[in-house]
């Protein structure tokens, strides 16, 4: 994916239908997180400079998608764009 200009209250909202998971990633963290692709064998692969990140991996045993520990802090929390909202502070 491509992450034009990271920046404060700018968010990504993903979602697995598999995992039933959303996560909710503030772009500042999404490029500190992510790897950057770097091209391809050739360096200039059409990826380049783009951001790759997997929320998720297939469990052989449960059969299906589960979401990583990793990124448990995103999983499902809407509160970040409450927050981003409400100027950064916390409702109580």
């Amino acid at each position: 994916m491509a992450v034009v200009c990271p920046r404060p209250n700018f968010f990504f909202i993903f979602y697995s239908e598999d995992a039933d998971t959303y996560w909710v990633v503030p772009s500042l963290q999404l490029v500190k997180e992510a790897n950057r692709n770097k091209g391809g064998k050739d360096g200039n692969g059409r990826n380049k400079g783009k951001y790759t990140i997997k929320l998720a991996n297939f469990s052989k045993t449960k059969q299906r998608a589960v979401p990583r520990p990793r990124f448990r802090r995103y999983e499902n929390n809407f509160d970040l764009l409450r927050s981003a909202l409400n100027g950064g502070k916390r409702r109580t």
